[in-house]
């Protein structure tokens, strides 16, 4: 991948985290609390400005109940 593909999969990845939370009705605190996180981190990660470890992306994943290929499904498909 060049950079500017990696740019759109890094804000296709906190585009996808975004949508998600919202759809489970959570707050940043509150996912941020779930994956051991801070709500900063976390609104960096949403808005593409930060690339969340695997380890952290598991827990927010976890977070909402889906699988990890489940997740890079959606991500690819906002990235098309």
């Amino acid at each position: 991948m060049n950079t500017m593909s990696d740019n759109k999969f890094i804000i296709s990845i906190g585009k996808t985290i975004a949508h998600l939370r919202k759809v489970h009705n959570l707050s940043q605190e509150d996912l941020a609390e779930l994956s051991d996180t801070h709500r900063t981190y976390l609104s960096e990660v949403e808005g593409g400005k930060r690339n969340p470890t695997i380890t952290v992306l598991k827990k927010m994943v976890d977070s909402f109940d889906i699988s990890m290929s489940s997740f890079f499904k959606m991500v690819e498909e906002k990235n098309d």
